[in-house]
């Protein structure tokens, strides 16, 4: 999930004419996904936030943070809703990714294995 300092951080270069890719990393085990998938909110404002956005990506997915591929399939599911978030939220970066001059891809860290797995 991309906050505006986060995506400032992406324009800033991308302006520039310095960005090819943007790569979209979920991680295997994302704490933050395992605690949105759960069934209580977050004890703070800001994580509570944060988890509203995560579930916003939760189409079709059981809350059950305890399933290991329900966990992945939602991991997946919010690093698709980053990406389209990305390219919702900033006019510079849709701009970039539809003239082809940016490619915006997204993947899968494996903490396990240490593989990269791109995200369809």
């Amino acid at each position: 999930v991309a906050d505006d300092y986060a995506v400032a951080s992406i324009e800033s270069p991308l302006s520039q004419n310095w960005t090819k890719l943007i790569v979209v990393l979920a991680h295997e085990d994302c704490g933050a996904v395992i605690a949105s998938l759960g069934p209580a909110d977050p004890s703070t404002a800001a994580l509570n936030a944060l988890a509203r956005r995560i579930r916003s990506s939760f189409v079709n997915i059981p809350y059950n943070p305890a399933d290991k591929e329900n966990v992945h399939k939602a991991t997946e599911a919010n690093v698709r809703a980053s990406a389209a978030q990305l390219l919702a939220g900033s006019a510079l970066i849709r701009a970039a990714v539809t003239s082809g001059s940016v490619k915006l891809i997204t993947a899968y860290y494996s903490t396990a294995t240490g593989e990269v797995k791109k995200v369809e």
